[in-house]
This record gives structure tokens, C-alpha cells and sequence, in this order.
């Protein structure tokens, strides 16, 4: 648990940061196809060099496709993959009946030279994906933090 609140806490410093900085940047839409497993495949069997077992990916939590009430999405620390914490985000996911999704950012889960190669941009967009992605496996949203009207 207390891996758990500090990830969360270095995200939010990081968006925190992230949300004071002009870094030019802006985000591509992101068009995603009715069927996910197959285009998360095709989009990471188009990346060479990545290590098995780290590709972007779905665990659904009942049937393939079938959204649940919410949802999980897996951002990696740097250098990191979803190897590392396995299985603690897989066991949570399945005690809370949550689909997750486990992004991989750019550069990560390669060689060293891929992951100097990756830019703000490409970390901001893989991150844009996840949260579409994650909208549509299950809610990304907690209702108690939105403003009312």
C-alpha cells in the first residue's frame, strides 16, 4: 500500500509540474477501433526490440471486451515496465472487479538507446491513450471529485 500512495504521489507531482510548464506540446487524437487486444498487438508487433512481456495490455476481468464499472490504468515508473510490480496490480484489479490496462511508454521496455530517444511528447500522448483507453474499458472517473453544474 505504501508503494501504492507514494507512485500515486509522484504522479500527481508530476502533473502538478507538468501543468505549469509551456512545453509547446499538444496532443494527437487518438482514433481507437472498436476492437482493442488487436490494435494494441498491431500497434506494439510495429515496435522492434521490445522485451517480451512488456507490450502494452489489456487483463480484462470477465469477458473480453466487457467494460466494467471502473477501471485501472498502469503507468510505469521511468525505466520501468509492468513486469516489475507483477502480479500486485493484477491481484488488485481482480479483488475490485476492474479491467486494467497497462500502457507502455515510449522508449520503455527496449534498449537504452530507444528510451533516450522518446520525448515529452511521446510520454504525453502515450498517456493520453491510456486515459482513452481506460475510458472505455471502464469508468476513469471518480464522480465524488467532479464539480457539480
Amino acid at each position: 500500500m505504501t508503494t501504492l500512495l507514494k507512485t500515486a504521489g509522484a504522479l500527481l507531482l508530476g502533473l502538478s509540474l507538468a501543468s505549469c510548464a509551456d512545453t509547446g506540446s499538444s496532443l494527437e487524437p487518438v482514433n481507437l477501433p472498436k476492437e482493442l487486444d488487436a490494435y494494441l498487438g498491431e500497434k506494439e508487433a510495429a515496435v522492434p526490440g521490445i522485451t517480451p512481456g512488456a507490450e502494452k495490455t489489456i487483463v480484462w476481468a470477465g469477458a473480453r471486451g466487457a467494460k466494467t464499472p471502473f477501471s485501472i490504468i498502469y503507468l510505469h515508473g521511468f525505466t520501468a515496465t509492468r513486469q516489475e510490480p507483477a502480479p500486485v496490480y493484477d491481484e488488485v484489479a481482480r479483488a475490485v472487479g476492474a479491467n486494467i490496462f497497462y500502457t507502455r511508454l515510449t522508449g520503455h521496455g527496449m534498449s537504452g538507446e530507444a528510451l533516450a530517444a522518446a520525448t515529452l511528447d511521446d510520454w504525453m500522448n502515450d498517456t493520453w491513450e491510456a486515459y482513452q483507453i481506460g475510458e472505455r474499458i471502464g469508468a476513469v472517473r471518480d464522480r465524488a471529485l467532479e464539480r457539480p453544474g
